[in-house]
Order: C-alpha cells, then structure tokens, then sequence
C-alpha cells in the first residue's frame, strides 16, 4: 500500500474526521512547531495526493526509500511540469525574495540518514515553495541564472512548522497529514 501513512481513508475515519473537526484541527495546531533547517533536510513526499498521478497503482515505497536520488529527482521532474508553475514562481522569488508568510509545514523523516546528527523532514505542505528555493539554489551553484549570494543564504535555511505526533493517537497523526496534504 501507500507505505502505510497515507492509505485511503475508512468509512469510519471519514466520520471520525467530519464528527472531530474542529478537534483535529486543534490538535493540529497544538502540533505544529516552529524551527529553522537547511533547505537540503526536505524530502517530497511521494504519496502527496497532489503529486500521484491518476494513472499511478498503490506506488509501493518504504518510507526509508523516500531520500534516495531517483524519487526526489521524479518528484522534482512532476513539479517543474506547468501545473505546478514552479518557474514562475521561482522567477518571483529571484526578483523580490522569499516572503515568509505562509510557512512551509513538515513531519520528521522515519529513515535513516547515514548521519546520526542530520535530521531530515517530508514535506506535508509548501512543495511548489520548497521546490522552487531548492532549483534556484541548484540552479546559482550549477552557474545558471545567478543571484546574490545573500539570496542563496537566505534560501538555504528554511523556517518550518513541524507537525510532531506527541501525544496524539496514530489515527488522529494521519488525519492530520491528510489534512495538511489536501
């Protein structure tokens, strides 16, 4: 299935999220935390429903999969299509900065990093911002459409609200991330 964490939603869930929305969504503010990470600790998620194509059968992928190079490189690919208007958006950012208004909103990562100090984040919420600070990085150290070296280190560190299981239920935890991912 969908790695366990995202998988379709029961009948009773979906009453259980209509009967208790107003207290999820009080539980989901309770968990969310602000902290300042390095733009490279995000991973998409590659069973954002936004980013699975309708065509795509139950993708199978251990989460501890979710950093290795080909995933994140096909995530990267689905956001740069037009949909998604990425450039646009990273054109934007080039000419007037990073607004930081709507924050970009995460979960720790349940794999492992090689790197014991390294904490990594899936993206829940703000792919189209995430992806579009990691191209104009790229694209300023790979010597293409270069900006001001305060720009790439203002981008380089991102602030964040992570959403932190604490002491919620697993299944109040899930429908939380669903709330988030749309």
């Amino acid at each position: 299935g969908y790695c366990g964490q995202n998988a379709p939603l029961t009948i009773t869930s979906k009453i259980y999220l209509n009967k208790n929305k107003r207290n999820n969504m009080k539980n989901l503010t309770n968990a969310l935390s602000s902290k300042t990470v390095p733009l490279s600790s995000l991973l998409f998620d590659p069973f954002n429903p936004r980013l699975l194509e309708v065509d795509e059968k139950d993708p199978s992928c251990p989460e501890q999969k979710f950093a290795e190079k080909r995933i994140q490189e096909r995530l990267e690919e689905k956001l740069d299509g037009d949909e998604y208007d990425v450039q646009a958006l990273s054109d934007s950012i080039r000419k007037i900065g990073f607004l930081r208004t709507d924050r970009i909103i995460v979960r720790p990562w349940n794999g492992i990093t090689g790197n014991a100090d390294k904490e990594m984040y899936v993206v829940l919420e703000g792919n189209r911002r995430t992806r579009a600070l990691k191209k104009i990085v790229s694209e300023h150290e790979n010597g293409q459409n270069v900006v001001s070296d305060e720009l790439i280190a203002e981008l380089k560190t991102v602030e964040v609200l992570v959403l932190d299981k604490g002491s919620m239920s697993e299944d109040e935890y899930l429908l939380c991330q669903r709330i988030l991912q749309g």
